[in-house]
Formats: structure tokens, sequence, C-alpha cells
């Protein structure tokens, strides 16, 4: 101890000569009345984990460029296979330099007047079908389903058209101009037939992924696939879009909390890992697929959890266009007993969003409660989603295998589970 004491007393006596040696701008540091500063290390900015890095990105999509950048932060082992490579190849074909614009050779779409979720699985089949024959996709700037159904008359900013530019990035670097003059233009107007079949995915990715894969793949997993990746490049936030989803994001009264206390403050940013989010359609999907019961969804998140304790958390996010839904979401933590000892946690956590909401059709809803207001917190459940770990959903419904897909190419959490608790007919093969 004398030793340690007498060496620490001799190290200050230089402080002096030590000080006269350091540039000016560094002693405050150094000559703090604080001796421990003299050996503690520099106090290191706090490393943002992979989960925080990559929900942050989702959001800031305004950030972007160019949009194979912002791929460069994601894991490709947690994405499905090939999605930098392929969202690169869709770019790069889509935004030709400027004077390639001239002459080329375009397929311009109406879209699907249809639900959000189905109207981009329409676009994306579209735009298979341009890419397989050498065309670039474009939006009809005066078709309903290319976006005026969703979005209030010229985006709510002076702009001369409606489409889904409203709210995503163009489709393309070339306009609806160049498609007029060319002398190769064609178009779709509905959402089945285009003018160039192509089996699930364009021919060159079809091959790809037996390269990558091997033989032996499903017609229906490359569909699901090129689905995937399609609507991950329809639906690229564009810059006004993303900043309205950030700040909604962000808004501290909007987001719900709730636990066996009741409603609390403070939703964490991003949610934390280990949350399993679950969209409960409803609505008037019954005529399409059939409807499950909150109960159900529980079901299957209690099972989960139980049986993956060291990851989850129970912990649910929860979206629904159905108020009963979230009003009996946010009463369960108060009911909550853990079904086993391997339980993670007594306490069972809800988050929610307040946002206005109707149990019925999304047309009834977009007129009801304002187009473009509406799209918008539509986007921001999807976003929340997908700050997930793990999800529980009904594939029948565009919008959850909309999370499905993009879990798998906007964010790298592809290898992270997804529960289906609806019936298998309801979305095998897509229906179409």
């Amino acid at each position: 101890m004398r030793f340690l004491i007498h060496h620490l007393l001799y190290a200050l006596t230089l402080l002096p000569q030590i000080s006269a040696e350091i540039p000016s701008h560094t002693l405050p540091l150094l000559t703090s009345q604080d001796p421990s500063n003299l050996l503690a290390p520099p106090p290191q900015p706090k490393k943002q984990s992979h989960h925080t890095l990559v929900s942050t990105a989702l959001y800031d999509q305004d950030s972007i460029d160019s949009w194979p950048d912002y791929f460069d932060h994601l894991d490709e082992d947690g994405l499905a296979p090939l999605t930098k490579e392929v969202q690169k190849w869709i770019w790069e074909r889509q935004n030709p330099k400027e004077e390639e614009c001239e002459g080329g050779r375009f397929l311009v779409t109406d879209g699907w007047a249809s639900g959000l979720g189905s109207a981009v699985h329409v676009i994306g089949h579209h735009l298979g079908s341009a890419l397989e024959d050498s065309r670039i996709l474009l939006y009809n700037p005066s078709s309903s389903g290319a976006g005026s159904l969703y979005a209030d008359p010229g985006c709510n900013r002076s702009s001369p058209t409606t489409t889904f530019d409203c709210f995503f990035r163009p489709l393309s670097t070339c306009s609806h101009a160049h498609a007029l003059s060319s002398p190769d233009t064609t178009h779709v107007k509905t959402s089945h037939a285009v003018p160039r079949p192509y089996n699930g995915a364009p021919t060159y990715w079809r091959e790809r992924l037996r390269e990558e894969l091997g033989e032996g793949l499903t017609d229906a997993f490359i569909k699901y696939w090129w689905r995937a990746q399609s609507a991950a490049y329809v639906m690229r936030l564009n810059g006004e879009t993303a900043r309205e989803v950030r700040a909604l994001r962000m808004e501290e009264k909007r987001q719900k909390v709730w636990t066996r206390e009741g409603e609390v403050s403070g939703m964490p940013f991003p949610l934390p890992g280990g949350v399993v989010g679950m969209h409960v359609r409803h609505g008037d999907k019954g005529h399409e697929m059939n409807l499950v019961p909150l109960e159900t969804f529980m079901q299957a998140f209690h099972t989960l959890t139980s049986q993956n304790p060291l990851h989850f958390r129970s912990h649910a996010f929860i979206s629904s266009e159905n108020p009963s839904v979230i009003a009996s979401a946010s009463h369960l933590p108060t009911a909550f007993a853990p079904s086993t000892p391997a339980f993670p946690t007594t306490n069972l956590v809800i988050y929610t969003t307040d946002i206005p909401r109707i149990n019925t059709s999304p047309f009834e809803q977009l007129n009801r409660f304002g187009k473009s207001r509406m799209t918008h917190f539509w986007l921001l459940q999807m976003m929340m989603q997908l700050e997930c770990s793990a999800w529980i959903g009904t594939r029948g419904s565009n919008w959850n295998r909309l999370v499905d897909e993009l879990r798998c190419v906007w964010v790298d959490r592809c290898a992270g589970v997804y529960v289906e608790v609806g019936s298998k007919g309801d979305w095998g093969e897509y229906n179409w």
C-alpha cells in the first residue's frame, strides 16, 4: 500500500511538468481536481445495439439517396436469400440515366383498387412482368388504383398527380411523359393478367435462386420470394412520408403501454428485443378468409414465449382496425397468470397505438378519417411491427403478408419466428 501511495504522490508532483508539454485544449481533462481522471480511460460513447441500429434506419429512409445503400447495415444472413443482389438489380433497371429514358420500353400500370397491401402486391406483380420483358414500370397518373384511393388530392402538397408517389419513392427516374412519347409502351389494367406472363419471379431470378439454394424449389416459394422483394421496392418511403411516420412514432401520448397496473407512460424506441408483433385483421376481410379472434393469437403467444423463455419476454405489440381488439388487449395484463413455471415473467406488457379505428373496409376508414392521414397511420403500424422480434398473424391478409415479407427485406429479422394462426387454405399459393 505504501508503495502505491508513494508512486501516486510522485505522479502528482509531475503534473506541472506534464501540463506544460501537453496542448492547452487537453488541459481541462488532465488537470481536473479529481485525481482519478488521470488513471481512468476516456469515456466511450455507448455502442448502439444492432437491433436499435436496424430499427432506427428503418425510420430514416429519407437519409438514403441510392436505394442499394440502405442495405449496407443489414446482416445478409438475416435477410431473405439474395435480397441485396435483387434490390440492386431492380433499382438499376428501373432507374436508368435520364438520357436512356428517351425512347425506352415501358409498362404503365393502373394499379389495383383494393386494400393497400393488396394494391402493393399487384403492383409488385406488374413489376415482375415489366422486368421480365426488359421494360420499366411506371404508374398511370390518372388511375385511382395507382394512388388516389389512398392519398388526398395532390398529395396535400400541390402535386400535379396523385399516385403512390405521395407516399413512396417514384418507381423510376423516367417519367410518364417518357412513356407517352415512346413508341414501345404497353398498359396493364387488371391485377392478374399481365402483358408478359412469368412464373412466380422473373426468369433470371428463378435461375439465380436455384444456383444459390439448389434444385427442388417450389413455384410457391419463388412466388412468395418475389412478392417480398417487389413489395419492398415499391414501398420505399419517400422523404415526406418517412418524416411523418417518424414523427408519429415519437409522439409519446400516441404510444400506449399496458401493464397489470393499467396504462403507464414511456413506450421505448425501438421496441425492445423479444417483443412479439401481432396484426389482428378483421374489418371486411371475413368475405375472403376466416377471421381469427384475439384469443387465438394470445394462445399462440403464450405457447411461443413459454417454450422460448430465454429469448422472449411477455411483451406484445398489437395492431388491428377493430377497436374492440385493442380495447380487449389493453385489459389482458391485469388478468394475466403464467400457465407454466417456465414462463419468462409474471408480468404481461401490451403495446398499442392510439390511431383512428373502425371495424370495416379500408376505404371507409380512408373516407372517414382522411386518406393521407389514415395511410400514414397504417404505415406507422407496419413499421412498429417491423421493430418486433417474432410475429403471429394470418397470411390470408395481404397486410400480414407484408409484415412477413418486409421483416425479411427492410430489416434483417427473417430468422425470427412467424406463427401462422389462420387457415392454410386462406393464403396457400397466394390465391392467384
